[in-house]
């Protein structure tokens, strides 16, 4: 498992161009990882299986299984993503029906409105003239 490591490391290296580049892209991507908070618990966890010169295997095997659990909440959270999505575009049909409703009643009491405030001139006039006619 050693040597499929160093080979991996070897085919890195060849591939990125020189050693320093690699190393430099290595230490930035392991640095990164160091940054967040379970990835410095992974490297400080692999760090110290290697240091108690454990089988790798167990480590390959370790990180299969964080890869697979880490796969199953990401399956679960994209299901809840979907099912949130659905619900507020469901939502937002709702709104819109509810904004066609509303704005097609208040066209209507503006029209109401209008009819009332002509029919109220109209009685406010002839009022006055009743008044006028009265004195």
């Amino acid at each position: 498992m050693k040597i499929a490591v160093i080979l991996a490391l070897i085919a890195v290296v060849a591939l990125g161009g020189s050693i320093r580049r690699a190393e430099a892209d290595t230490k930035a991507i392991l640095s990164e990882i160091d940054n967040h908070p379970f990835g410095n618990a992974l490297i400080s966890m692999i760090s110290l299986h290697l240091s108690t010169n454990g089988p790798l295997e167990e480590i390959v095997v370790l990180l299969n299984t964080l890869r697979s659990q880490l796969n199953k909440q990401q399956e679960e959270d994209d299901e809840l993503n979907r099912t949130n999505q659905a619900s507020c575009e469901e939502n937002i049909r709702n709104f819109q029906q509810q904004i066609s409703t509303l704005t097609a009643q208040r066209n209507e009491n503006i029209k109401l409105r209008d009819i009332t405030q002509a029919s109220l001139n109209v009685a406010e006039k002839d009022l006055r003239e009743t008044i006028n006619a009265l004195n």
